[in-house]
């Protein structure tokens, strides 16, 4: 990686940072991507995608929504990547972190959320 790309992607962390704090009103986003990748092993869209879901407390969002939320800025995410992400999180966390809703998206269970909660930084 360049430093110009090295500044780029930070720049693209600061802004998605910025966003979860407006948006969700988290200020430790990436302390806690962080700490779901050590304690899990999941990759840093996977656990963006995880946190979305948690943000949700159960609501069902959208695979559009969240291909779209976890690679904001880089235009390259699919449904199909969404996918994926929720098959390595189901191996990495168990099968009953996020329950699928037939021909929507995504929720996350209470057992998820409970493992998303308790990596939370504090």
């Amino acid at each position: 990686m360049t430093l110009d790309e090295a500044r780029e992607e930070i720049a693209r962390q600061a802004d998605y940072i910025e966003w979860l704090e407006a948006e969700l009103g988290w200020t430790k986003d990436h302390e806690h991507v962080v700490a779901l990748k050590e304690r899990y092993g999941v990759q840093p869209q996977a656990a963006r995608l995880l946190l979305l879901l948690a943000a949700a407390k159960g609501r069902c969002l959208t695979r559009t929504y969240l291909a779209d939320s976890i690679d904001r800025n880089r235009g390259g995410a699919t449904d199909q990547m969404v996918n994926t992400h929720v098959c390595r999180i189901r191996k990495a966390m168990g099968a009953d972190t996020i329950e699928n809703v037939w021909s929507l998206g995504y929720r996350i269970t209470p057992t998820g959320l409970e493992r998303v909660s308790s990596t939370h930084p504090r």
